[in-house]
């Protein structure tokens, strides 16, 4: 599986050919190399430093690469790979994000209230556990 623009907004799990994990990001753009440039993203060195571990016939000018945008479920930082420094057989789609939301001094009233304002948010697959 390759990453396409197709798959923008998606949330990925992988490794980089640097042996690197990545766990979690949302994917967010493709870029070429000019336009990360002009962002102040150091493209040369970071490809310099991945390039001895990609798979032989891999372009050498980082300039001929296609790079993903990344951004972490914060939404604070960014990261930015060349898609053929992605393994592709490590690309695992995560799906949606669970969340955990913890809340004191319920009453079993207040407690149903909270679970009928899920379901009529359209929130259905949800779990109360008490703590």
């Amino acid at each position: 599986m390759s990453i396409t623009s197709n798959d923008i907004g998606k949330i990925y799990s992988f490794s980089t050919y640097d042996g690197v994990q990545h766990r979690h990001l949302k994917f967010s753009a493709l870029l070429d190399a000019d336009t990360l440039l002009m962002l102040g993203v150091d493209v040369q060195s970071k490809h310099a430093s991945i390039y001895p571990y990609l798979p032989e016939g891999s372009p050498s000018s980082y300039k001929d690469y296609v790079y993903g945008k990344f951004v972490d479920l914060t939404g604070n930082k960014f990261f930015y790979f060349g898609v053929p420094c992605i393994r592709e057989d490590s690309l695992v789609e995560d799906g949606q994000p669970s969340y955990r939301i913890t809340l004191r001094n319920l009453d079993s009233n207040k407690l149903n209230s909270v679970r009928s304002m899920l379901v009529a948010s359209g929130v259905e697959d949800f779990t109360i556990e008490q703590i």
